[in-house]
């Protein structure tokens, strides 16, 4: 499930493109841990001016996806396809015995669910926090992980969280697809 697109509707610098079509900053982000998420890559189109440089917009979009990489690069690069179908604060990566939650939405309350998991956890951490503060976690009746975020603040575009699971990842099956 790889992709080829633009940052606009065009492959290449269009003149004739106003502004609002380009993908966001975050729109840009989100499009690549999709796509990683679902196993694939993303091959994102710019395309110079006829002076040969790089429209300012294209260059902002990129340097915004470059400062979100240096944080949470780990949960892109060398990363295999989600083990859930969905998830619904945003999708999910994994490599080796660690599983990568990209939050889009902040969890009201500040308590993230992850239905579906069944596997133990060792350790979880905010991936762009360079300490790797622990977060706290539980499992509630039902056996679902919820993880406790109180006193932590969403990253820009996407939070990654990082869970390293003890053994072999184990989800309910009901839950997991081999898309």
């Amino acid at each position: 499930c790889s992709s080829d697109l633009g940052i606009g509707h065009s492959f290449a610098f269009n003149r004739a493109e106003n502004h609002d079509i380009y993908l966001s900053r975050t729109e840009c982000v989100h499009t690549l841990i999709d796509l990683v998420s679902r196993g694939g890559n993303l091959l994102l189109d710019i395309g110079p001016a006829a002076d040969g440089t790089i429209p300012v917009i294209m260059q902002d979009r990129l340097l915004a996806m470059g400062r979100w990489l240096e944080r949470n690069g780990e949960a892109i690069y060398g990363c295999s396809r989600s083990p859930f179908s969905r998830s619904p604060w945003g999708r999910t990566t994994q490599k080796a015995n660690t599983l990568y939650l990209h939050v889009y939405d902040w969890p009201q309350g500040d308590r993230l669910a992850v239905p579906g998991l069944v596997s133990d956890v060792r350790q979880a951490w905010m991936l762009a926090d360079a300490t790797k503060a622990p977060l706290p976690l539980a499992r509630d009746p039902m056996g679902v992980l919820t993880l406790d975020l109180r006193g932590r603040h969403p990253d820009e575009h996407a939070t990654v969280i990082a869970l390293q699971i003890d053994g072999q990842l184990r989800t309910r099956s009901e839950e997991h697809t081999s898309e």
